[in-house]
């Protein structure tokens, strides 16, 4: 197994990371601390046994089916047809589904899928935390089909810990199609991730320094969203550090109350501009000044990630402006945010101040928009 390995003291004065790969067994990413670096908030042990996992998360177990058509007019009409919106995410029932794959086998001529497993927004963001050599688990739910089985195998092959319960429920996926400019349109059969409940081990959250949730968890049934609230909750007064992928602005509008009645239990928030507008019911704040002037209302990290502009990190008082990498072409921003997220608590969990993860959440996102995958493993 690769990992990407970070010499820390590069972030002075330069501010360039020192990235390099290696095939060496059993080599966790090397992190050295310059005498420069101030690392008064030691808010981790890194030496105590007790912590099992960097990050573990409860996540939809899903397939990411990429929709690749030949003919871009063919594939924007049934885009239109479904009813996403640019950027946007809709939940499929199953009779959309079935829709969607009779599109795919009668156009076969035209329309290829490139799958990858055990992809999700939060399974995206600890595989990146395990690519740079963090400890992680995942907690879900697969049907007992072939996607499910290449969902455990993946993450057995990537050295994560999985929790995993099997149902006779179909395995969730997500088709993702883009447009010529590389917008992503996002439609999700939440299947079989719907019943992640009763199968939540405690004794493995309490021993992880963060757990990490997303947004689209609102999307599931009322059973499943149950657990995953309770996990929350015993999380937080247990002293593990709680974050949150906000998901899309379609699932913040449609769970806003529900989702400002959980900030209070969450340590860190992940989102875009738009996605932190639509939390804060403000969308009169145009300047970025004004939206961090909000976000610091809501006594946790904010990473607020704005594209090709970068991301701002906002907490109490202080504001982190984290610029964008350069890229040659972007191919995909499917798993940009993800990505981002990944590296900032691989940063964040081996106590690297908030401006030094944001630079490495900023340095794997721009290599995962020069590629047609939400992963760089």
């Amino acid at each position: 197994m690769s990992h990407l390995r970070y010499t820390q003291s590069v972030y002075e004065p330069t501010v360039k990371l020192d990235i390099s790969t290696t095939q060496e067994k059993n080599d966790p990413a090397v992190v050295h601390v310059s005498e420069t670096v101030d690392n008064k908030d030691m808010r981790f042990n890194l030496n105590d046994p007790f912590y099992k996992y960097d990050v573990i998360t409860i996540s939809d177990a899903i397939t990411n089916a990429f929709v690749n058509c030949d003919d871009i007019k063919f594939c924007q009409k049934i885009i239109s047809d479904i009813g996403i919106q640019k950027g946007g995410f809709i939940r499929l029932d199953n009779a959309m589904k079935q829709r969607i794959d009779k599109i795919i086998r009668d156009n076969k001529n035209i329309i290829t899928i490139r799958t990858e497993a055990a992809v999700s927004s939060a399974s995206n963001t600890i595989r990146m935390t395990n690519k740079l050599g963090g400890q992680c688990a995942f907690i879900g739910s697969v049907g007992r089909d072939a996607m499910g089985s290449a969902i455990y195998k993946r993450l057995s092959d990537l050295k994560i810990k999985s929790h995993i319960s099997f149902n006779d429920v179909e395995s969730s996926v997500v088709y993702i199609f883009k447009d010529e400019e590389g917008e992503k349109f996002m439609a999700s059969y939440i299947g079989s991730s719907g019943n992640t409940s009763e199968a939540i081990p405690y004794d493995e959250i309490i021993r992880s320094k963060v757990l990490m949730i997303e947004g689209y968890a609102w999307n599931r049934g009322k059973k499943a969203r149950a657990a995953m609230q309770t996990a929350i909750k015993f999380a937080k007064v247990s002293g593990v550090k709680t974050a949150l992928g906000l998901g899309s602005t379609s699932i913040i509008k449609k769970n806003v109350h529900d989702m400002h009645s959980m900030l209070q239990y969450f340590d860190i928030l992940f989102g875009t501009k738009d996605e932190f507008l639509a939390l804060l019911n403000n969308c009169n704040a145009a300047t970025d000044e004004e939206i961090a002037e909000i976000a610091k209302k809501l006594n946790a990290i904010s990473v607020i990630t704005m594209g090709e502009r970068g991301a701002m990190i906002v907490y109490q008082d202080s504001i982190y402006n984290i610029p964008a990498e350069k890229v040659n072409q972007v191919v995909c921003t499917v798993g940009a945010g993800d990505a981002f997220a990944g590296g900032f608590l691989y940063g964040y969990t081996h106590n690297m101040s908030l401006e030094e993860s944001g630079k490495i959440g900023a340095h794997v996102a721009a290599k995962i928009v020069q590629i047609e995958s939400t992963t760089l493993d």
